[in-house]
């Protein structure tokens, strides 16, 4: 039996902190890898998507829509979370709630909160854990 790897965390060019990768790039590799799909989830935003997912489908890679997202608590804590749209309700959620939170910055810093969140149940998937996670438990 064949296992296939699907990567779920991809910064690309539109995170110049975490990732320096051309769409062109991204899809080159997974093709490389003989993924039949790949996520997008660039820290804060999407702007990648649409030439992303013409570049992916193109090549015959399934395209998932994802962001990272810094997740604020009730008591003020931060962690990320890798947010990943299920469905095209799930990716225009994930969009309002990344433009609500560039829209609100505190300090310069854009977080969103577990409310935020709530709107987008059943939509969206959420996977916690990683280089900056915290928990909120």
């Amino acid at each position: 039996m064949q296992t296939s790897f699907i990567h779920l965390r991809v910064s690309s060019e539109f995170s110049i902190s975490r990732g320096l990768l051309r769409i062109n790039e991204i899809i080159d590799n997974a093709q490389k890898l003989n993924m039949p799909a790949v996520a997008l989830s660039d820290l804060n935003n999407m702007f990648g998507m649409v030439k992303f997912f013409k570049k992916a489908e193109a090549a015959g890679i399934k395209p998932i829509a994802g962001t990272i997202l810094n997740l604020k608590s009730n008591a003020g804590e931060r962690g990320e979370i890798l947010c990943l749209a299920k469905n095209n309700d799930g990716l225009k959620s994930l969009m309002k709630i990344i433009s609500k939170s560039q829209l609100q910055q505190e300090n310069g810093s854009i977080s969103v909160t577990f409310d935020d969140l709530s709107g987008c149940a059943g939509n969206i998937i959420v996977i916690s854990g990683g280089l900056h996670q915290r928990s909120f438990i």
